[in-house]
């Protein structure tokens, strides 16, 4: 009997101890559960905000790629637009100068030309008036200087001489061959007679006229000239050829 009380006893207490050890046991691996629970809950939050600031890092760092291209692209374009005004620019300055260039090259063979032109004229007219010197005798020169005086006093007076100045008291006459006193006499009335008042007579001999006379009045110039005369056939000849 006191056998069967003991192995009671025993397994009661038994019992208990394994219900005590149980309970704690239980408890520990409950609060370890928990605690990995946590841990585990912050590792997924912790895992969830790494992600997120891994996107959001992602995606300013695709921004500032975006952003840099197109940066890129507008410097390029700004380079490139800078590079076509640069080049217009040389380009004006070149063409501008190249202009200048053919310009004066153009005026320089132009004045060269007009001098040619001038000295061919010059040379010519020498020609033509040694030749009229040499093929008119002392006679023909004469014959040809009467003329041409009588021709000029009476175009003088068709023409308008107050060009010459209505203060204008003495003119000049240049004669190839000394004046003759009728032919003074016609100019002397002619002046008066357009002027309506007396002029001086002022006659200074000049060979080089061949034959005629130049009248200088005020600034009026009036030219009668056989020197004058073969310097415009000799132009009319140069334009025609």
């Amino acid at each position: 009997m006191m056998l069967f009380q003991f192995i009671l006893l025993q397994v009661v207490v038994f019992g208990v101890v394994i219900f005590f050890l149980r309970k704690i046991f239980y408890g520990n691996a409950e609060n370890a559960i928990q605690r990995l629970g946590h841990v585990y809950q912050d590792l997924l939050q912790k895992q969830a905000e790494l992600q997120k600031n891994n996107e959001a890092v992602e995606k300013e760092l695709q921004e500032k790629r975006t952003e840099a291209a197109a940066m890129a692209e507008k410097f390029k374009a700004e380079a490139a637009v800078e590079t076509r005004k640069k080049e217009d620019e040389v380009l004006k300055i070149a063409r501008a100068q190249a202009e200048e260039i053919i310009a004066k090259a153009q005026g320089s063979r132009e004045d060269m030309a007009k001098e040619i032109e001038s000295q061919l004229s010059k040379k010519m007219l020498g020609f033509a008036s040694e030749i009229v010197k040499q093929a008119f005798n002392e006679r023909l020169v004469q014959v040809a200087h009467t003329e041409l005086v009588s021709e000029f006093i009476q175009r003088a007076r068709d023409m308008d001489l107050s060009s010459g100045g209505d203060t204008a008291v003495e003119f000049m006459v240049r004669s190839a061959i000394p004046l003759k006193k009728d032919e003074v006499d016609k100019i002397n009335a002619m002046l008066a007679s357009k002027l309506s008042r007396t002029v001086k007579f002022s006659e200074v001999p000049d060979p080089d006229l061949i034959a005629g006379i130049v009248m200088q009045f005020g600034s009026l110039m009036l030219d009668g000239s056989l020197v004058t005369l073969l310097s415009d056939a000799v132009e009319t000849v140069q334009a025609k050829y």
